[in-house]
């Protein structure tokens, strides 16, 4: 059976095989996509904010006015109906 001795230099070495200029490459950046990004970013945000005031300013010209719905008019109209049949009932005596 062999056996070896290493240097402290030589185990340093096989642990960190890099040298120590070289960069990692978890730690680089591509600044190309990144920059993209934050562009594509702001320009959702500037969209949102837009569509924002956009709605804003449309509440403002439509404070005040009710859009009515087709089926609360149906409704209020058979209870007038209702109402009014109701009365005839009671006025010639059949309530």
């Amino acid at each position: 059976m062999f056996t070896t001795e290493t240097s402290d230099d030589v185990q340093k070495s096989e642990r960190n095989p890099r040298p120590k200029h070289e960069i990692p490459s978890q730690k680089i950046i591509d600044f190309f996509t990144a920059r993209e990004a934050l562009r594509s970013e702001i320009k959702s945000g500037d969209e949102h904010v837009e569509l924002q005031q956009q709605i804003h300013a449309a509440t403002k010209r439509n404070n005040g006015v009710h859009l009515s719905d087709p089926w609360e008019d149906v409704m209020l109209l058979l209870l007038l109906v209702a109402a009014v049949g109701l009365g005839l009932l009671v006025i010639s005596g059949f309530g």
